[in-house]
């Protein structure tokens, strides 16, 4: 077959076979390495959520401990609320304070440090872009032994911005604290 070709045809068929050849071997290259990129990312991704998680849960617990026993021996329903809301007015966390914890009981809040006008209020219908009804949502998580919930949030000068939120029971009390990042 390669007989009808001449010898400068057949060099140029090398040629032209090596340059299919490398051009493939570079397309399975740039695939790849973009497949275990992505795979990489990803990876990293969940890390770093399962140690946001960790994180928040963590605080969450130490914070409803704190709380619950700071609450344990008053008897008064609003003498409780004032004590909470004392000891989580100034406690922020994550490197731009955007971290706080809040106390509801049911789906009324008891204590949000950033927005004071909400105390006393049913906000359990509050939900995000997507429908999720996140004081309800955390509510349940906090009822069943704590857990997360996601959910989008506006944060200021940044927007919809996802979050991750935690919550779980004050010991002793119909009250749960949570917090989320």
């Amino acid at each position: 077959m390669l007989t009808r070709f001449s010898v400068k045809g057949r060099m140029y068929l090398i040629i032209f076979s090596i340059l299919i050849l490398f051009i493939v071997m570079a397309f399975f290259t740039i695939f790849t390495s973009n497949k275990v990129k992505d795979t990489g990312v990803d990876k990293t991704g969940q890390i770093m959520l399962q140690d946001q998680k960790d994180k928040i849960q963590v605080a969450s617990h130490t914070a409803a401990l704190t709380v619950g026993h700071a609450i344990e021996e008053v008897s008064d329903h609003d003498k409780k609320i004032e004590i909470i809301r004392k000891l989580l007015d100034d406690i922020r966390f994550e490197e731009d304070s955007s971290g706080y914890f809040f106390v509801y009981e049911g789906t009324v809040c008891v204590a949000l440090p950033t927005n004071k006008k909400l105390h006393g209020k049913d906000i359990g219908d509050l939900k995000d872009k997507n429908g999720v009804y996140l004081v309800r949502e955390l509510r349940d998580k906090a009822k069943s032994g704590g857990g997360f919930v996601e959910y989008i949030w506006p944060k200021p000068g940044a927007g919809d911005t996802p979050k991750l939120g935690y919550a779980e029971s004050l010991p002793g009390t119909d009250m749960w604290i949570g917090t989320g990042v």
